[in-house]
């Protein structure tokens, strides 16, 4: 198959999905893409939707929201450290979610009146902008890095809610969680 390239699992997940940054042939590069792509989508893209927004705060928010991959949704907190309103918060986060960049995994819960979680997960969707917003360069930091275990979740959550979606268009996906237990499920 000529033209044609073929990833490792560790690869895709490290580079992610985007095209150009998973073909960038050296860090450097697709950490260029990145900056590039991230600049642009604030800058040029939102503003060209008539969405408004202040770009330092949007990319502070992204950062932050790379740093809570894969934990429960708290908009208070996130509002607390960025020195804003939890309003403006979500309004960002709405934004980030309707331009498929950010996933939030709703909970499953079937009786309401017991101890379960009742918050989104959140995640950033592609594993290669997470890992830029996070610092992960290569395989060597990501091997060692304290969010690897969130950064992975995150990868199998995406590729099993795509694969659902493609056989199922009207398939659901949910986490269950009580005190102690966190389980994602499609």
């Amino acid at each position: 198959m000529q033209g044609k390239r073929r990833f490792a699992l560790e690869t895709l997940w490290l580079r992610g999905g985007f095209p150009d940054a998973a073909l960038a042939s050296s860090t450097p590069g697709r950490q260029d893409w990145f900056d590039g792509y991230t600049r642009t989508f604030i800058e040029r893209a939102l503003t060209a939707l008539g969405i408004t927004v202040t770009p330092s705060q949007m990319r502070k928010l992204w950062t932050m929201l790379a740093h809570f991959h894969g934990n429960v949704w708290n908009a208070s907190k996130l509002a607390a450290s960025m020195g804003t309103s939890y309003h403006t918060i979500n309004r960002y986060t709405d934004i980030l979610e309707q331009t498929f960049l950010v996933r939030k995994l709703p909970p499953y819960y079937a009786n309401i009146g017991k101890r379960l979680v009742k918050s989104p997960n959140i995640y950033l969707r592609d594993s290669g902008l997470l890992h830029y917003f996070i610092g992960v360069q290569d395989a060597r930091t990501l091997a060692v890095h304290p969010s690897r275990g969130a950064s992975w979740e995150g990868f199998v959550i995406e590729q099993l809610v795509n694969a659902f979606t493609l056989e199922s268009p009207s398939a659901e996906a949910f986490y269950w969680r009580t005190a102690g237990v966190t389980r994602s499920t499609c």
